[in-house]
C-alpha cells in the first residue's frame, strides 16, 4: 500500500490523507481549507476502492461544488486507474433530473416529484426547505450507501417526501 499512497497523486499522501482513504465509510464528506489536498483524498479514495475491488466504478458518485473540480476528479481517476466514474456538481445532479432524457427524469415523472427546475405546484414556505436540507445531511452522515445509484434514489425519495409534505400543508 505504501507504493499506492506514494504514487497515486503527484505528491505522496500525508498520514491524515491516507487514513481518510482507508477509513471504511460509504458516504465520505471531505471538508478542508483551500490547497489542503481534498481532491487528492477523493481521487485516492475512489482509486483505492476500485483497485481493491471494494466498489465498481459505476457504484461511485463524486460530488463537487464546481464543474472544474468535478471534471478534474474524474480525469485524475481515469488517468490513475483507468476507470470512469460519475463526478458531478450538485447543480448538475439537480439539472440531470430536469433534462427529460435521464432515468431520474422518468422516476420524477412517475412519482410526480417536483424539483427546483420545474415550476412549483404550490408555495413552499415556512422553513420547510431548511428542515428538508438538514434531514438530507443527517441521512448522508448516517446511512451506508452501496452505490451512487442508491444515493441518487434516496435523494429522489426525500424530494418526493418533501413535495408530499408541502402539498399537505396547503
Amino acid at each position: 500500500m505504501q507504493e499506492f499512497f506514494d504514487g497515486i497523486e503527484t505528491n505522496p499522501l500525508t498520514p491524515e490523507q491516507r487514513l481518510s482513504v482507508v477509513t471504511d465509510a460509504d458516504a465520505t464528506l471531505v471538508l478542508a481549507g483551500a490547497g489542503s489536498g481534498k481532491t487528492s483524498v477523493i481521487v485516492a479514495k475512489a482509486a483505492y476502492l476500485i483497485k481493491r475491488n471494494v466498489r465498481q466504478p459505476e457504484e461511485i458518485l463524486l460530488m463537487a461544488f464546481g464543474a472544474k473540480a468535478a471534471e478534474e476528479m474524474a480525469t485524475r481517476i481515469e488517468e490513475r486507474c483507468g476507470a470512469s466514474v460519475d463526478a458531478l456538481t450538485f447543480h448538475a445532479l439537480r439539472k440531470r433530473a430536469a433534462t427529460g432524457g435521464h432515468e431520474s427524469d422518468k422516476l420524477c415523472s412517475e412519482l410526480d416529484i417536483e424539483h427546483r427546475l420545474t415550476p412549483p405546484r404550490s408555495l413552499q414556505t415556512n422553513g420547510m426547505v431548511e428542515r428538508f436540507n438538514g434531514r438530507i445531511e443527517d441521512v448522508l452522515q448516517s446511512h451506508h450507501f452501496r452505490s451512487g445509484k442508491e444515493l441518487e434514489a434516496t435523494l429522489h425519495r426525500y424530494a418526493w417526501l418533501y413535495n408530499q409534505h408541502s402539498h399537505n400543508q396547503h
